[in-house]
């Protein structure tokens, strides 16, 4: 799995806003522990679930306006958008199991599979 940061508002808008499937996003900071640990999560998840939605990386320290928006505040917090709509948010740290779960039902087997982005990569 690789990682997809959101640098921007029109990568905000064009990545999720406009995406016509599940997207998932990892809001967090670069000095959070927890978000840290979440991303290891999520590329598990990846890994042995086969999953390959879109997952966005956005850090709310330089990029704070989605996160105020939402209302997003606390770090970590997972967010699912489907057809550019927020529909459910997994604010703080999270057990494992529950966590992946949740995320399985929420973007069930057709769309969990397929869908890549372009922007930049970065590795948990």
């Amino acid at each position: 799995m690789e990682w997809c940061e959101i640098s921007d508002l029109d990568a905000f808008a064009r990545l999720v806003l406009q995406a016509r499937k599940p997207v998932i996003v990892a809001f967090e900071t670069d000095d959070c522990e927890h978000c840290r640990q979440q991303r290891i999560l999520l590329a598990f998840a990846w890994r042995h679930l086969g999953w390959t939605a879109p997952t966005l990386r956005l850090n709310a320290a330089r990029l704070p306006q989605p996160a105020e928006d939402y209302r997003i505040a606390g770090y970590p917090t997972i967010a699912i958008f489907d057809e550019g709509r927020l529909v459910e948010r997994f604010p703080g740290r999270r057990d494992p199991a529950s966590l992946t779960r949740r995320l399985t039902t929420l973007l069930g087997a057709s769309h969990g599979r397929g869908g890549q982005t372009t922007t930049t990569r970065h590795s948990p």
